[in-house]
């Protein structure tokens, strides 16, 4: 996952300058986040946020690109950037994430889930099924219902996995 170092439209990025990713502060102060620098991937500024972990962010703080030339001030970037890294929740029914019941013949199995996620939901699928179960291209919803029916289990005793992806790609298995 990367936050990319983009200038203003018709602008293009300073050469003599260094970036950093900081957090707005309620008093509009800002804090750098610690141990991530910008650095050149593909002809593109970026930070690298993948081995980011939920104790050096909060999801639900802004955070902006602080731009500093030499010789200036630093200035910072209009647009606010969310970062999100936590996956999406599959709600517990009872004592269950998700539930599977079998017909009486072992044949058919019905799996249902219910999945929430801030940010949206991209897709949940049972199985190995993406092209099953929800998906909806622009993450729109919060939370979003599963209801599969996998036919021909021949009655045989088998372990099955629901997956919740948020449209930022954090994922979530039970």
């Amino acid at each position: 996952q990367y936050v990319e170092v983009t200038p203003e439209e018709g602008k293009s990025l300073p050469t003599d300058a260094t970036y950093k990713l900081v957090k707005k502060n309620s008093d509009g102060t800002y804090t750098p986040v610690e141990n991530l620098t910008a650095t050149e991937v593909n002809g593109k500024t970026v930070f690298d946020i993948t081995d980011l972990t939920s104790d050096k962010f909060d999801p639900n703080a802004d955070y902006y690109i602080e731009t500093t030339e030499t010789g200036k001030n630093p200035s910072y970037s209009d647009t606010p950037i969310k970062i999100d890294k936590v996956a999406p929740t599959i709600i517990k029914e009872g004592d269950k994430n998700f539930t599977v019941v079998q017909d009486h013949y072992g044949y058919q199995v019905k799996i249902s889930a219910t999945a929430n996620d801030n940010a949206g939901i991209l897709r949940v699928y049972a199985q190995t099924d993406k092209d099953g179960g929800y998906y909806k291209q622009e993450a729109s919803k919060t939370t979003a219902n599963l209801s599969e029916s996998i036919q021909n289990q021949l009655g045989v005793q088998k372990t099955f996995t629901v997956t919740a992806v948020d449209k930022f790609g954090n994922k979530t298995e039970v």
